[in-house]
């Protein structure tokens, strides 16, 4: 990769981890724990919370076992963005799940959890016995994360997309294939001779033109 993209890449995972940190820093300044804060109605609030399981609230392990998987992730996405660099449509969005991903293991070496504010309503979703009334509690990381996911299978699919129907790729014309009738084969009869006195030439005097030059005669075989 030139060295200006790869600078851009840096700056996008810069970017990303300085907004999810400083916006976390902002809600752990001003926001007490449990207590919404209405900013477009209950359609939108600041709810501080922390999440000690993984995405949506899931608890599939203990806190070790997020922290530790959360490495082994980011270590993953670092070595795939750096083998896909020189392509943009991978390397862009894969870049900025990598900056959320990085956010959010910031959180779990200081805070042993994920530091989440954004609450957001949702129409409710209603699945056998499980309920949700309300999008679970996230963060700009997460944000970057899902977005981030969402981008790189849409660009993958339009890549492959226009792959398919770019005019270089359309198998090229074969030759035309002779008609079987028109090709002799050896039981058809063979054109008869010319006969024998038609290719014949008369002499020719050329006194007139060439004094003492005469056109030999000639005859087929």
């Amino acid at each position: 990769m030139p060295q200006h993209s790869a600078r851009r890449l840096i700056f996008l995972f810069g970017a990303v981890l300085v907004a999810d940190q400083v916006t976390k820093f902002i809600a752990l300044s001003t926001l007490a724990i449990g207590v919404p804060v209405p900013v477009i109605g209950d359609w939108l609030r600041w709810t501080l919370t922390y999440n000690p399981g993984g995405a949506f609230g899931l608890r599939l392990g203990t806190s070790l076992y997020y922290l530790l998987s959360s490495f082994l992730i980011f270590a993953i996405l670092i070595f795939y963005v750096w083998h896909h660099r020189n392509i943009g449509h991978i390397a862009i969005p894969l870049t900025i799940v990598s900056g959320g991903a990085a956010g959010n293991i910031l959180d779990r070496l200081r805070f042993g959890e994920v530091v989440d504010f954004i609450d957001c309503e949702f129409p409710d979703i209603s699945i056998g016995s499980y309920q949700m009334d309300r999008w679970p509690i996230f963060n700009i990381a997460d944000m970057a994360v899902s977005c981030g996911i969402i981008a790189t299978i849409l660009f993958m699919m339009i890549h492959s997309y226009r792959e398919r129907h770019r005019p270089d790729s359309q198998p090229l014309p074969q030759p035309p294939v002779p008609d079987p009738s028109s090709v002799p084969t050896p039981d058809q009869p063979s054109a008869p001779p010319p006969e024998s006195g038609s290719c014949r030439t008369q002499n020719v005097d050329l006194l007139a033109v060439l004094p003492g030059t005469r056109v030999a005669r000639a005859s087929c075989p």
